[in-house]
């Protein structure tokens, strides 16, 4: 059952990335139904990796069904395939779920601080991203963060590579400052209507990489059929992404979501009051601290600290030969 427990977190992790691409084909398959390009690449010669993966994507989604024209607004509208494609859309950045959106509290803030957006829709978008933070904390982070599960991978190259003599000992950071960099990111954000943050938010980067890599594996235009350079696909945000790898991997494990990460700073402050968390039975530990050398954010479960930082990976748990780590319900005894 502890093997099970990281084994169904890293199914998450893999089934979000795997969402963000179906949704960002989804995107461009929705972008040229309604131009009316569809035919055209179903029925290009001779069958293209595009024109096979779009028509699965157009039979599921009934779109021969009902194909439209370029010109008709309504017919756009009304779409069977269209609809569908609403139903789910967006990532963990900004989504849609069968008309229900849901925001990164990040985005959510600093839409907040923008005096064009709407006030109350972002407030609604927030609710589920709240509600999941109260109960669990940071539980983006450790299951649902792509950025994490990339990092993650990061630290375990690492370890492998630490009997070599490769890396030296992992520096460590002040905690606060991801906290300081949220503080003057929203002020930013709020003085000149930038939503800075999400410039260099790993997650949100890693979202829209996914998407610029889906937009040039599937051309829009059938007459470019050229070999596209890394140059047009990558933007030059995948250099920050490269940067915060090398540093994890050579200088501070984990240094982002530990010391840097201002959405994990977000989940930390709602996290602090969150009603399911991982709790020390004493009588049945041995103080071997197993527990303590295996957490990703240097948290002491040994000690039953595990205060507002605690993502919930359950990997301390997992590390436990005498099951003293058990999952506490606050309010029930």
């Amino acid at each position: 059952m502890k093997m099970s427990w990281q084994l169904f977190r890293h199914f998450v992790q893999i089934s979000v990335l795997i969402l963000i691409v179906f949704t960002s084909i989804t995107a461009w398959y929705g972008a040229q139904l309604a131009r009316g390009e569809i035919e055209n690449i179903l029925n290009s010669k001779p069958p293209t990796f595009t024109s096979w993966t779009i028509q699965i994507i157009d039979d599921s989604y009934g779109g021969s069904k009902s194909r439209i024209s370029k010109t008709t607004n309504d017919a756009i509208q009304n779409n069977d395939a269209l609809k569908n494609i609403r139903s789910l859309s967006g990532n963990h950045w900004v989504g849609e779920i069968f008309g229900f959106k849901i925001i990164d509290p990040v985005a959510g803030l600093q839409a907040l601080l923008v005096k064009e957006s709407s006030k109350s829709a972002v407030l609604i978008a927030l609710i589920v991203p709240i509600i999941i933070a109260l109960l669990f904390g940071r539980i983006f982070c450790s299951w649902i963060c792509p950025a994490g599960f990339l990092f993650e991978c990061v630290a375990k190259v690492r370890s492998f590579l630490l009997p070599f003599n490769i890396i030296g000992k992992s520096l460590k950071f002040w905690r606060g400052h991801k906290y300081t960099l949220l503080i003057v990111g929203l002020i930013f954000s709020g003085l000149f209507s930038i939503p800075i943050l999400a410039l260099i938010y790993p997650p949100a980067i890693i979202a829209r990489e996914l998407h610029n890599i889906i937009n040039s594996v599937f051309p829009g235009n059938l007459v470019m059929q050229n070999i596209i350079s890394t140059t047009q696909i990558f933007s030059i945000f995948s250099l920050f992404i490269a940067f915060l790898m090398l540093f994890e991997l050579f200088i501070s494990e984990r240094a982002w979501c530990k010391y840097f990460c201002f959405g994990g700073a977000i989940y930390s402050c709602l996290g602090k009051f969150r009603l399911i968390n991982v709790k020390l039975d004493s009588p049945k530990c041995n103080s071997c601290g197993d527990c303590t050398k295996s957490c990703p954010m240097d948290l002491n479960p040994m000690k039953n600290e595990f205060g507002m930082e605690c993502d919930n990976c359950l990997v301390c748990m997992s590390s436990c030969t005498k099951s003293a780590l058990k999952f506490n319900f606050k309010g029930i005894k």
